[in-house]
């Protein structure tokens, strides 16, 4: 039995609650706060749908409704009552609800017609789907689907790179993952490379400190390398959901994984400024960075994620590193030439499956109008090409040192090889 009191009448309402309390557009704003927490862009989406919107307005009002939201929300874990509250008390938010103290939705009692809404929080897509043609789990289009949101979601954006999922808890990953740095350095150094390297303990301070480098690459690139690649092929071909964008596996590749590159890079840009000058290696790490601070500071996931595919190919780098260091140190010819095989042959196949990705990302978001005019995805696309040229001319580096390693057998060693490898 319905009865209603003062306040909101029953005519303020919605008729059939089973299909206007369960639209699309009421499950992305529990989706945004999913991800951002009480915020002000979560209040402000509860209040669209549940006080402006001409089909949802009044739903929490039913008891039903609340219960099945909150149920709902909780294996999802999001506290409703909680969420709720605090966006009335920090952000002035108009929605009602039922049960609230001094509450101004009507009396009304438990209706078992209500009982069959269908409300998801947990493990939805992002993007709302096709029912006819639904969005596969896992795709090669999937590399797209940060371009769809920008056009057909584009508060859930802002409410993923504002929320304390990419904020505080990644800056927390960050600065452990910083701290590491200087050990590791430590640890190869003293622990590793002059305990057991003979040719090492030979080399000047500078040389020391670079092929420390090259090994702190080999160490962390190598601890990364199926890590990295599991959680960028998550990010790149499988579907979006809310259980992903709030769960822990972006902050562990941001916070830890990318970070701990750029965290390399930087000790590398400086001490190459000042010991044994590359400016390949310069050029390289500053577009690197130009990247990084573009996608950041833009919000833009598009150039996010191109970003993200660059990073990932660059942690593939690992064996190319591994014969820089065993050319420094002198390891035997044929070890060194055998790695040098391989590893050209494998920087090839990266290289090239790297270009595909971001060749087609980049020329199917320039039809996205929401995506192509942005000064970020600009800037990104752009810097893809200088870094095309830079990673062919690394080619021409450890071809140098592949012609000095059969050089060295005749005593015979060509200028223009030298000046090339010691770019590396």
């Amino acid at each position: 039995m319905i009865v209603a009191s003062t306040g909101l009448t029953l005519q303020d309402l919605p008729t059939n609650p089973s299909a206007a309390c369960a639209t699309p557009k009421v499950q992305q704003a529990f989706l945004r706060c999913k991800m951002t927490g009480p915020s002000p862009s979560c209040c402000k989406g509860l209040d669209a749908v549940f006080v402006y919107s001409s089909v949802s307005a009044g739903c929490l009002c039913y008891p039903q409704v609340l219960y099945k939201v909150i149920e709902t929300a909780a294996a999802a874990s999001l506290d409703v009552p909680g969420l709720l509250q605090q966006c009335v008390a920090r952000f002035a938010m108009r929605a009602d609800w039922a049960m609230k103290q001094h509450t101004s939705c009507p009396a009304i009692g438990l209706d078992a017609s209500v009982s069959s809404l269908a409300l998801q929080m947990g493990d939805v897509p992002l993007i709302p789907s096709n029912s006819s043609n639904p969005r596969p789990t896992w795709a090669w289009k999937n590399l797209l689907q940060t371009g769809d949101l920008m056009e057909q979601q584009p508060e859930l954006v802002h409410a993923l790179a504002a929320g304390p999922v990419l904020g505080y808890s990644c800056l927390k990953l960050v600065m452990l993952t910083i701290t590491c740095i200087a050990p590791v350095f430590f640890v190869l150094h003293h622990g590793i490379l002059m305990r057991f390297s003979a040719q090492y303990k030979q080399l000047e301070p500078g040389q020391q400190l670079v092929s420390c480098q090259h090994a702190a690459y080999v160490v962390v690139f190598g601890l990364q390398l199926i890590p990295q690649t599991l959680l960028a092929m998550q990010a790149f071909f499988k579907l979006w959901t809310a259980e992903y964008a709030a769960g822990s596996e972006l902050p562990v590749l941001l916070g830890v994984v990318v970070m701990a590159r750029v965290a390399l890079y930087l000790v590398e840009a400086c001490v190459r400024s000042v010991v044994r000058w590359s400016w390949v290696l310069f050029l390289h790490h500053s577009l690197y960075f130009v990247v990084l601070v573009v996608a950041i500071w833009s919000q833009s996931p598009c150039a996010f994620m191109i970003g993200l595919v660059l990073d990932l190919f660059a942690c593939h780098e690992m064996p190319l590193y591994l014969v820089l260091l065993g050319y420094r140190l002198k390891w035997p010819q044929r070890t060194t030439k055998s790695l040098m095989t391989f590893a050209l042959g494998y920087y090839t196949i990266t290289r090239l499956l790297q270009t595909a990705m971001v060749l087609y990302m980049i020329i199917v978001w320039a039809g996205y109008p929401a995506v192509r005019t942005t000064p970020a995805f600009i800037v990104v696309a752009t810097l893809f090409g200088a870094f095309s040229v830079i990673q062919a001319y690394t080619l021409v580096i450890y071809r140098a040192i592949g012609r000095k390693l059969g050089e060295n057998k005749k005593g015979d060693q060509l200028a223009d090889d030298e000046t090339a490898a010691e770019e590396a």
